[in-house]
């Protein structure tokens, strides 16, 4: 892969208990991927059913996936850069019933490093260079 740039990852990934307190105190309350109803199909029975994925995350109904290299190409390069870089991807797993026919289907709508971003915005905003 000549010319992908490889970012430097963050030391130490939270772990799933401190995601759920994390979501517990409301730092992704204001979320809109996470504390909006979404709708999600069954593979069983193809019925349509309406979660809000920041439940699970308070209730810790949820598992943390396993962490993958991607290669991520931006539509937009900038006139130095290739637009292309390597970054690293941990699946956040919502195990969803259907509420017709109980058939239990993943869903991984965010990743874990999804919500490090989400939190360390949120953190930083307000402040201005």
């Amino acid at each position: 892969m000549a010319g992908v740039k490889r970012k430097a990852s963050p030391v130490g990934l939270p772990t799933k208990e401190e995601i759920r307190e994390q979501a517990a105190r409301g730092v992704f309350d204001r979320n809109p991927l996470l504390a909006v109803p979404h709708e999600v199909r069954c593979l069983g029975c193809r019925h349509e059913n309406k979660v809000i994925f920041l439940e699970y995350l308070k209730s810790g109904r949820f598992e943390v996936g396993e962490t993958k290299m991607l290669e991520v190409t931006y539509a937009a390069p900038s006139f130095m850069e290739s637009g292309r870089t390597i970054e690293r991807s941990t699946a956040l797993l919502f195990k969803i019933e259907c509420g017709r026919c109980g058939t239990a289907t993943d869903y991984s709508p965010v990743s874990l490093e999804y919500l490090l971003f989400a939190t360390q915005r949120r953190e930083v905003s307000g402040i201005y260079i």
